[in-house]
């Protein structure tokens, strides 16, 4: 590529990097992103590719998204590589919606065009990205968001959360209103009795145990999903503990 034609390739793309920003600033205003986009850390934008890549697996975005997680084949393959993507890795970008730092890179930018539903992505050399054009096409959309749309996990309960708050470093969870009432962390794990099977899950974490009380993902791991308790694992760590107090 002569010097020439890369110049006008970065041209091209401060032009498409700008639209995309505005885009999400704009949403941001109008509350019509994700709440995980709203208030940007690394372990939000990664729980947010699984839910973008859940709700509008696209073809479309196959090379964005290969060029950031990596080769995989499908939707599933494209979950799985998502989960095995260090936090770490979302940070530049996390830091740049911040305003932490002046520019980021083109797989960065690639993504959130992609988080955003960004309508003129991906990044094509020799298209026109003219802010004016596009500010007249766009369409945002005039959002009523329901108080309890999404969820944040309080220790060992969720709770519901509006648009307008900030949940700090919490990870958002789509709405479930049958999670709110029924899903609960065990903080007395004595109380378990062989009775529990079928109405108490657990998962081992940090060379630990957590019970709770109904099936799906761990609140703050959601590549972690809890397990049904079993007789052994109610005698291993509920009764033997039990027995040692005793002592």
């Amino acid at each position: 590529m002569s010097i020439a034609l890369l110049n006008s390739y970065w041209d091209m793309f401060i032009d498409y990097k700008n639209l995309v920003f505005k885009d999400y600033q704009q949403k941001k205003l109008a509350n019509a992103i994700p709440l995980n986009l709203m208030y940007p850390t690394s372990a939000k934008i990664k729980a947010e590719c699984m839910a973008a890549c859940e709700l509008r697996f696209n073809k479309k975005d196959e090379k964005s998204l290969k060029t950031f997680f990596g080769q995989y084949d499908g939707k599933a393959g494209c979950l799985k590589a998502i989960a095995k993507c260090a936090t770490d890795k979302f940070k530049p970008l996390a830091n740049f919606l911040k305003a932490a730092t002046a520019d980021t890179a083109i797989k960065n930018i690639e993504l959130l065009a992609w988080l955003i539903d960004f309508r003129l992505r991906p990044f094509e050399f020799g298209k026109k990205y003219d802010a004016n054009e596009y500010e007249h096409s766009i369409e945002i959309p005039n959002v009523t968001e329901d108080l309890e749309k999404y969820m944040y996990w309080n220790g060992d309960h969720f709770e519901a959360i509006t648009c307008s708050q900030n949940p700090g470093n919490s990870i958002l969870v789509p709405f479930d209103d049958v999670k709110l009432s029924g899903f609960k962390k065990i903080t007395n794990p004595e109380t378990i009795t062989l009775k529990a099977k079928g109405r108490v899950w657990y998962a081992k974490v940090k060379g630990g145990i957590e019970f709770f009380t109904s099936e799906g993902p761990h609140p703050t791991d959601q590549q972690l999903r809890l397990k049904p308790i079993s007789d052994y694992i109610i005698k291993k760590y509920i009764f033997s503990r039990k027995a040692l107090k005793s002592l």
